[in-house]
């Protein structure tokens, strides 16, 4: 809905017509009058329309660069959008590769734990052959018939 509005600029008082509220159109209307003080202030021989003129050139060169660092940044945060997919590939496909080697761990250590079973039973086994060798190499049989003592 198009609304009607009384601002001043340079002491003029103008009738705006604009979809936008009050606040946003008296802040419009205060932007050009500060900035037709500005070019006027810098050379006061200038007329009304001149100095809307030349305020309208200063007005449109801030809005050209505004709009070329709008895409710049534009640019650069497609840029950061763009890294930052391929980092969060990267961490997955590191994620990944951890849980393999922590996988690859844990079997290491199940493997280390047998291998440390396995020692302990041939220690068993050879210091049995020891003890057998300095019985003079006859088996042990204890009360039970069995040959490794009692069970």
């Amino acid at each position: 809905m198009k609304n009607k509005f009384k601002v001043r600029i340079r002491g003029i008082e103008y009738t705006l017509v604009s979809s936008e509220d009050e606040e946003y159109v008296n802040r419009v209307a205060f932007m050009v009058d500060k900035k037709m003080a500005e070019v006027y202030g810098a050379n006061p021989k200038l007329s009304t329309a001149m100095t809307a003129v030349l305020s309208a050139v200063n007005l449109a060169d801030q809005v050209l660069k505004e709009e070329e660092n709008s895409d710049s940044l534009r640019k650069q945060l497609s840029d950061y959008s763009e890294e930052l997919k391929k980092l969060r590939a990267e961490l997955t496909e590191c994620k990944t590769a951890l849980a393999l080697k922590e996988s690859q761990i844990e079997n290491q250590k199940e493997s280390i734990n047998n291998f440390k079973i396995d020692i302990a039973r041939k220690e068993t086994e050879i210091n049995g052959l020891k003890e057998n060798k300095k019985d003079g190499g006859a088996p042990r049989y204890g009360s039970s018939g069995s040959r490794y003592g009692n069970q």
